[in-house]
């Protein structure tokens, strides 16, 4: 069996608002609908970072996600043959994700020398000196795990962001005839997306830029179909 040392145990908060709104007005022979809604989501999660005995790092790890939409469609309504529907959409994502890993150096420190080998409390490990010189607070080696011990760091700090919007317009008509027993239906539906994403990583608090970019997409969907019914109710 394998086991997994956790001193400090993972905690998970989430709280979720949705928000929908719908409105719908009737003209002599179509009705024109309007529909909006909104997701506000928020997910921490922080606990163990070392899956060690020893507490030398914990993780933090937030996420926001927003996404909002509206949409606005035009329909007939009536008993005619020919029935149509055309509308428009706009929607919007944005998604923003913090990785922060903070360390206690000392600790660190002591985690390092036992998988070298060397006593936990050594203060001789290159490393681990250099870790003491790195702070600005030691010189000596018999300073270092004292100082390690009240300095913590953010050694992994990650961010993620991506921003989506999205537009649509689309239309449909379907046609009945023949006794009811023929259905010609075609539409289409324009869509068009920008979506714009960086990351940032390091290993100190603020990390560096390495990746950002943006990009757009756009395409045509068409849609085409007939039905004959030979007989009542089988197509």
């Amino acid at each position: 069996d394998e086991n997994v040392s956790v001193d400090s145990p993972f905690e998970r908060t989430a709280e979720t608002l949705t928000a929908n709104l719908r409105a719908q007005y009737d003209f002599d022979g179509w009705s024109l609908t309007g529909i909006a809604g909104y997701i506000d989501n928020s997910t921490r999660l922080v606990g163990e970072g070392d899956f060690t005995s020893l507490t030398f790092s914990v993780d933090d790890f937030d996420e926001e996600f927003d996404s909002f939409s509206v949409e606005l469609r035009a329909a007939s309504d009536t008993d005619g043959p020919l029935q149509w529907t055309f509308g428009a959409l706009y929607a919007e994502d944005s998604l923003v994700e913090n990785d922060i890993r903070v360390v206690n150096l000392g600790e660190f420190a002591r985690a390092t020398n036992l998988q070298l080998g060397l006593p936990a409390e050594s203060a001789t490990n290159i490393f681990v000196t250099a870790l003491a010189f790195e702070t600005g607070l030691a010189a000596t080696p018999e300073e270092t795990l004292a100082i390690l011990d009240a300095t913590t760091r953010n050694f992994v700090n990650d961010t993620r962001m991506s921003d989506t919007r999205s537009y649509g317009i689309y239309g449909d008509l379907t046609w009945t005839g023949l006794e009811d027993r023929l259905t010609l239906n075609a539409g289409v539906r324009y869509s068009y997306d920008e979506v714009e994403a960086s990351t940032r990583e390091g290993i100190i608090a603020g990390g560096s830029a390495f990746f950002a970019g943006e990009e757009s997409f756009d395409s045509i969907t068409p849609r085409f179909s007939a039905t004959y019914e030979l007989i009542n109710d089988i197509n």
